[in-house]
């Protein structure tokens, strides 16, 4: 486990027998982010996205609860890192595993520690991108370190774990994302509009979500440095253990 004291890991997670059960695979020390239910109007932030999100017409109301309550949870953490004057934060999904130390030299932007290389313009054309190898030809192009997001070769989806170097910048992102009328899926948003610039390589962050179902998803996913991988050919102590 990292020891670094100077970066706080604020964790999106229900408080619920499933986010307890989610949480007890963490491999680090963090500060609880309570998610947001997504039928819960009386909630500010929850209100807010249910009123600009727009989903496809056929999705269940408990999957766009799900969108909701994920969007409206990651909007309450950038305003806890705002209203706490933070700095140096990393907002992590509760599916989030630590992979290598954080590193010595953070990023002085908004960056991805973790996601997944996507097709850059069409989603139907995704599948095909990753059979044949072009995100891992993109992948291997990026140096240690803090790497452009080229979106016109990729852009990526998955937001379990977002470094923010400073309230300022929580704040500078979260009025980007206050200034569109409609919202859709989080991550599929912020790649969209091109509001995140930066990832790093490798991932300080696997994505693992131990085939316990999320707000979003029922299908478990496990990625690492940005691509999905065959959750057969991994054990659970790789998970684990940061490295």
């Amino acid at each position: 486990m990292d020891k670094k004291k100077d970066l706080t890991k604020l964790v999106i997670s229900m408080n619920c027998e499933s986010g307890l059960s989610r949480r007890k695979y963490l491999n680090y020390d963090f500060d609880l982010i309570v998610g947001c239910k997504g039928d819960n109007l009386e909630d500010p932030f929850v209100k807010e996205v249910s009123e600009k999100m727009s989903l496809r017409y056929n999705i269940s109301q408990n999957k766009k609860n799900g969108f909701i309550g994920n969007f409206a949870s990651h909007l309450k953490a950038l305003d806890y890192i705002i209203k706490n004057k933070l700095d140096k934060v990393v907002i992590l999904e509760d599916d989030s595993i630590q992979a290598t130390a954080i590193p010595e030299d953070l990023p002085t932007e908004p960056c991805l520690f973790s996601g997944q290389i996507a097709h850059p313009s069409n989603w139907s054309k995704d599948k095909a991108f990753k059979e044949s190898g072009i995100n891992k030809e993109i992948i291997s192009t990026f140096k240690v370190g803090v790497n452009p997001i080229e979106y016109y070769k990729f852009r990526w989806s998955q937001i379990n774990a977002l470094y923010i170097p400073t309230s300022t910048s929580a704040e500078i992102l979260l009025n980007k994302i206050r200034q569109h009328k409609k919202y859709k899926a989080y991550d599929l948003f912020l790649s969209q509009h091109q509001l995140i610039e930066k990832l790093y390589y490798p991932a300080v962050f696997k994505h693992h979500d131990f085939a316990r179902q999320s707000q979003v998803s029922t299908d478990p996913g496990i990625i690492i440095n940005y691509v999905k991988v065959d959750k057969g050919t991994l054990n659970l102590a790789y998970y684990t253990q940061t490295g």
